[in-house]
Formats: C-alpha cells, sequence, structure tokens
C-alpha cells in the first residue's frame, strides 16, 4: 500500500541513484580520457563503425529481394517504431 512514508523513502533512494550515476559518469568520463583505448568502439562492436557496416549490409540485402517502394515502407515502418512515443 503506497503511504507518504514510503513514497518519501523512495523518493530518497531515487536521489541517491541518481547521485550514484552522476559520479560514476564522471568518474568513467575521467577515465575515457585517461585512457582512450577503453572506448566504446572496442568495448562494443557494434558501435560506431560496426553498427555502420551492419545497417548498410541489412539494407543491401532487403534492396535485393524487395521491390523499391516497398523498401520506403519498410524503412519508414522502422523509423516509426524506433522514434514512436512510448
Amino acid at each position: 500500500m503506497l503511504t507518504v512514508d514510503a513514497v518519501a523513502d523512495f523518493s530518497k533512494l531515487e536521489d541517491f541513484a541518481r547521485r550514484q550515476a552522476r559520479a560514476f559518469a564522471g568518474v568513467a568520463q575521467m577515465t575515457m580520457l585517461a585512457h582512450p583505448e577503453l572506448n566504446a568502439k572496442t568495448a562494443n562492436p557494434m558501435a560506431g563503425d560496426a553498427r555502420a557496416q551492419l545497417t548498410a549490409q541489412k539494407y543491401a540485402t532487403r534492396r535485393a529481394y524487395l521491390p523499391r517502394s516497398a523498401i520506403g515502407k519498410v524503412l519508414k515502418q522502422e523509423l516509426r517504431a524506433r522514434y514512436a512515443p512510448a
């Protein structure tokens, strides 16, 4: 059951988590500046260039078997799904 005390406790926990996340982000940024070899492109191969190559390959495959008008419809559907308000 929601009470005033329960909501106050939740707000305190949420504030604590926000502050910890901000502190972590600051330390992570300093770490990336000190050690550029640890950037997202090396830690996650699906970031940056690899993602662009995968996307290009996916669209090339679609172009091979979909008529030109269908490609536009598929792309519009993907964009709507990706950027639709939640």
